[in-house]
């Protein structure tokens, strides 16, 4: 294995990977530092132990957080790029503001940026295009590897891990990002090229919009939450769209899709402009251990674009006024305050009620079985459910103001 570190002054301070390997040459192109923040780059070979006929080499860089004290037990931001760039591209477009804003972490977070161009034959769409169906690339086997490596390196907090992407990084994030929720918090997709490597990866079938056949969806953990910002008139690589709704909503899968015509935009100047919520939840404050809520059927939803109105240039969103406090999960019990997002907003009309079927997600120690009854609490109503046959505990038609109220699940007493 190669390794490699940009800045000289620190390299007694931070050791080589475990495995001895050496530390590489310099790279001129990647700068020693930016906004205060250390960088360093890595390099690794991998082959037949994930899956690659020949070797690959790949390279990622690892950005500091600022203050560098005190910098065990972090966050982790992980950055897949687009087509048009590698790792160092993308972190050099953080140099300056308006330039794939996705792609900056959070000052105090550390940032990982991954690269599928350097194995560019092997690789390339994060492993979706020479892997297709449900089975995980060798691509996807290297970035689970190679987070894993960074997470025990610097001592990352495991509940806070986030993933994102643009265009080719955003088809990543959802294909890559979705199926591990056992590692993600929350994943945030900017103008995603196509939705088919999340369709495979997570057994949906965009044929018939159903389950595909022949998979064995139990293997999938819990889903981190998805957020998803996309332009029906990003006329090529939103195409498709409508089977990501079609998964989200028959899965009951927690996520916000938000819209507006800025086509295959990664500016947030210009996306502001056109949809003034897209980054209206802070979603690297989602915590992996966290209760989370999933929304359907809300009344406050804007019918979808995807696939029939396309050429409408009003923005929209769907669960994008919802928000969420305060889980709390036991063995027999699980609770968690809801509550509408006082915004302001020039695109929309913030609702000051609207109603939704209610999914609870992460529920840890508290465990459903299909058939299984529970009493609930909601705003001063109660009622019972019943665990569907998929194994999730869903209340029906709750009312949500902006006022913070506890649902409140519990086993039935016999």
């Amino acid at each position: 294995m190669k390794t490699t570190t940009i800045a000289i002054a620190f390299l007694s301070v931070f050791p080589v990977f475990a495995d001895g390997g050496k530390r590489a040459a310099d790279d001129p192109s990647v700068p020693a530092a930016m906004h205060g923040r250390r960088i360093e780059r890595f390099e690794k070979t991998y082959g037949a132990e994930l899956g690659y006929e020949k070797p690959v080499t790949e390279v990622h860089l690892v950005q500091h957080p600022v203050p560098e004290k005190d910098v065990k037990g972090r966050p982790l931001y992980v950055v897949l790029h687009s087509a048009g760039h590698d790792a160092v591209k993308a972190l050099l477009c953080t140099r300056a503001p308006d330039n794939h804003d996705i792609y900056l972490a959070p000052d105090d977070f550390y940032a990982l940026y991954l690269d599928c161009r350097m194995a560019q034959a092997t690789d390339w769409w994060w492993g979706a295009n020479r892997c297709p169906g449900f089975k995980l690339s060798p691509c996807e086997r290297r970035l689970l590897a190679t987070i894993e490596e960074t997470v025990v390196k610097y001592g990352i907090d495991r509940d806070r891990i986030y993933l994102c992407g643009n265009s080719m990084g955003g088809s990543g994030t959802l294909g890559f990002g979705l199926r591990h929720g056992n590692l993600f918090a929350a994943v945030k997709a900017n103008v995603p090229a196509l939705v088919k490597h999340a369709c495979d990866r997570m057994g949906w079938d965009m044929d018939s919009d159903r389950d595909a056949a022949g998979v064995d969806l139990s293997i999938l953990p819990e889903p981190p939450l998805l957020i998803d910002y996309s332009a029906p008139n990003d006329v090529k690589w939103s195409t498709g769209h409508e089977h990501l709704v079609a998964m989200m909503r028959a899965r009951r899968y927690p996520w916000m899709l938000l819209w507006a015509d800025f086509a295959h935009c990664n500016r947030n100047s210009v996306m502001l402009g056109k949809n003034d919520i897209i980054h209206a939840l802070d979603w690297t404050n989602v915590r992996k251990s966290d209760v989370l809520p999933a929304f359907t059927n809300a009344s406050c939803d804007n019918p979808s674009p995807w696939p029939d109105h396309r050429d409408s240039t009003a923005p929209g969103q769907i669960n994008g006024f919802f928000r969420w406090s305060d889980g709390k999960a036991s063995a027999s019990s699980v609770s968690v305050k809801l509550f509408l997002a006082d915004l302001k907003s020039r695109h929309f009309t913030v609702p000051d009620k609207a109603t939704a079927d209610v999914t609870l997600r992460r529920l840890g120690a508290f465990k459903a079985k299909p058939g299984d009854s529970f009493t609930w609490s909601f705003g001063g109503k109660s009622g019972t459910t019943t665990v569907g046959v998929d194994g999730l505990v869903t209340v029906h038609c709750l009312e949500l103001t902006k006022a913070p109220q506890t649902l409140s699940v519990a086993a039935q007493k016999r």
